[in-house]
């Protein structure tokens, strides 16, 4: 009788192409390690398609395994990004070096992004384009044939980065005139018959002084505070969110584009809009002086920080204040301008504060309103630490632009007590609705972070312990979140201690959208949701639509109950997948105007950080915060061996050793913005 051969289970996931041309396949499995494929097992896939492999016997070097793709499930890219060129057809050189060339028919752009047939394309040689995918490789290496559907403009045109950027994205770059139209025949200020059923929280009708914090060029505002003293420690706090589903209706062309774009995406020059800015910017912002329709959430607090009972309401606000972080930072005592020009203005006095106790002796009452938002976010924040909420604290940076689009200069963005109070407020409004959502019973799109899973918890402690960090135990099952803080909290400060909260970040699993309550690991809350921000996040309006739903007329209607138990979980996997490449998009622009900004200096030196470690090399950022890479082979002193459990590069014969959070100097030797590479080397010292 014949042996059975063993053939291995397909397992899902997608073929990755690397810088070098190396095709690598990620399993969806999060306990797997990727796979090397060669060149010939790709199966006709292409970069980032999502595909079904089978592991082979075969090893590379290291032991990685090798796999073949089997099948491709889904194209995920269908419109590239590139440059005309001419040969002896035209074809398409993408940007994204890990897109092969794409051969292109005799077509261009017609109206409204319609293909004309037949037309020459040499007008648009050395133009950068966008191309539609029209054949997919039949086998390994095969063609890929395509038609340009968008002309973005020839090298030097400004804000083609940018564009560029966004459009290899697959982001829109403007709206449909049929969502144009319908966002411009919203009314562009609330009208008296919305008002029926709605808690009147204007400043003449209320003792509720509303009032908005934000940056100081945001345009989208879409929440606003208030803060009420009711004695003996006392306090009431109002969350008053834009009532963005009274014009934004479910299956309207409006609601469908929001669907399709799922997030606004804030780059580095501009801003690519959920909603058009006729909504964003206009009748939907919480803009001061103005009547504007809101769904309120008021929670009251004990003298400790306890939320003791809540209420919810369908409202209309006039912000008394349109405040900056910066102006409440300054006010509070917690911010020092760096520069004269940055000095920001002072509050504006909107009068003698109408809730609770009135202010001391030379303070407007918005002034008092800030100080007791203060003291209750120190509370919230401190009740959050305390039941084991995960703090990471990873720096962010802004490039600041001139009118041109070029780069002037990086500054580094420090949080303040500002920042605190909008985010703690905020944290507290999310819970108190996902808890409420889930009390009543009705579907809704939830903000969840699971746990990890113990094979990354295995793995996080045997890297602590080569580290040195012995003493710190990580159960395997059901770990609590307070034992990543408490992590954290160990290293801070440290040689490792960079080093450890990506560690940290990395073994935990990303948060995501779903239609089940799964809980928040890294805030350590049972419930939790999306709500407040309703203008650029479509997960936020889903709820506000259900809320506002129960708030109206209570048990939503069985048939509209279905529709939303039936699609939210795919809805909430497409939010999901929308704000990731969100995310990408938005640190790619960032880093495209860093390359930008460092080329003028070349050759010049400067004090820098190590920020990762690699077998390939180090990662630098420089004392102006862009990063680059001291390669390998730039260590000209020894030859330096990749210590992978203790993330470090050890010289062979000296033992010299490189590792994260170690201070260098670096000279700046070659800048290529087309590839956004940055390459270093070492000034010895």
């Amino acid at each position: 009788m014949a042996r059975a051969s063993h053939v291995s289970p397909l397992m899902p996931g997608r073929l990755i192409v690397r810088r070098a041309g190396q095709f690598q396949f990620l399993p969806d499995d999060p306990d797997l390690r990727p796979y090397l494929v060669d060149e010939h097992g790709t199966g006709g896939a292409v970069h980032e398609d999502r595909v079904l492999a089978r592991a082979r016997r075969r090893h590379g070097a290291g032991g990685v395994p090798y796999a073949t793709i089997e099948k491709v499930v889904e194209r995920t890219n269908r419109q590239w990004v590139g440059v005309v060129r001419r040969g002896d057809g035209f074809f398409l050189e993408p940007n994204d070096k890990r897109f092969p060339l794409m051969l292109l028919d005799g077509s261009q752009p017609g109206a409204a992004g319609r293909t004309v047939p037949s037309l020459a394309l040499e007008p648009l040689s050395g133009q950068t384009v966008v191309a539609a995918v029209s054949a997919y490789p039949q086998k390994p290496l095969g063609p890929v044939h395509g038609q340009v559907v968008e002309v973005l403009g020839r090298q030097g045109t400004p804000g083609l980065d940018i564009a560029v950027v966004a459009r290899s994205h697959g982001l829109p770059l403007s709206f449909p005139p049929a969502v144009l139209a319908a966002a411009a025949s919203a009314p562009q200020e609330v009208m008296a018959e919305q008002l029926a059923g709605r808690l009147d929280l204007r400043g003449g009708a209320s003792e509720v002084t509303v009032f908005t914090i934000d940056g100081e060029d945001a345009k989208d505002l879409d929440d606003a505070v208030s803060v009420e003293d009711l004695g003996d420690g006392r306090t009431r706090l109002g969350v008053h969110i834009a009532d963005v589903s009274h014009y934004v209706t479910e299956g309207t062309v409006l609601d469908k584009e929001a669907a399709h774009r799922t997030t606004s995406v804030y780059l580095v020059d501009r801003v690519l809009p959920m909603l058009p800015p006729a909504l964003s910017n206009g009748i939907c912002s919480l803009n001061p002086s103005v009547d504007r329709l809101t769904v309120s959430v008021f929670m009251e607090f004990d003298a400790q920080g306890r939320r003791e009972r809540y209420t919810f309401a369908r409202s209309v606000i006039q912000s008394a204040a349109r405040l900056t972080y910066k102006q409440v930072a300054a006010s509070l005592g917690a911010w020092t301008p760096p520069r004269p020009e940055d000095t920001p203005p002072p509050l504006p006095d909107i009068g003698p504060a109408a809730i609770g106790t009135p202010g001391g002796a030379g303070k407007s009452g918005l002034q008092t309103d800030l100080e007791r938002a203060r003291d209750l976010a120190t509370k919230l924040r401190s009740r959050r630490l305390e039941r084991g909420a995960i703090d990471f604290d990873f720096p962010e940076d802004k490039v600041l632009l001139d009118a041109a689009g070029r780069p002037t200069a990086i500054r580094r963005y420090e949080r303040t007590i500002a920042d605190q109070i909008i985010e703690e407020f905020m944290l507290a409004a999310n819970e108190t609705v996902a808890e409420y959502l889930q009390w009543a019973e009705v579907p809704a799109v939830y903000r969840v972070h699971e746990q990890p899973t113990p094979a990354k918890m295995k793995e996080l402690q045997a890297s602590l312990r080569e580290l040195g960090f012995a003493k710190v135990r990580i159960p395997p099952e059901r770990v609590h979140p307070s034992v990543i803080q408490n992590i954290l909290e160990q290293v801070r400060g440290t040689r490792d201690g960079r080093l450890v909260q990506n560690m940290l970040l990395r073994s935990l699993q990303k948060a995501r959208y779903a239609a089940r309550p799964l809980g928040h690991f890294a805030l350590a809350a049972r419930h939790y949701c999306h709500f407040t921000s309703p203008i650029r996040r479509y997960p936020d309006l889903l709820v506000h639509r259900v809320l506002t739903e129960v708030l109206t007329v209570g048990r939503p209607h069985p048939k509209k109950l279905t529709r939303w138990q039936e699609t939210f979980p795919d809805l909430a996997d497409h939010c999901s997948a929308g704000e990731r490449t969100a995310d990408e998009a938005e640190l790619e622009s960032v880093d495209v105007k860093k390359v930008e900004f460092i080329e003028p200096f070349l050759g010049e030196e400067f004090g820098g950080v190590v920020t990762g470690v690699e077998p390939f090399g180090l990662f630098v950022e420089m004392e102006n915060l862009v990063e680059g890479l001291v390669h390998v082979s730039a260590l000209h002193d020894d030859y330096y061996l990749y210590d992978a459990p203790r993330h470090r590069l050890v010289g062979e014969l000296t033992k010299r050793t490189f590792r994260v959070g170690q201070t260098v100097r670096v000279r700046l030797v070659r800048v290529n913005v087309e590839d956004r590479l940055i390459d270093l080397e070492l000034v010895p010292s």
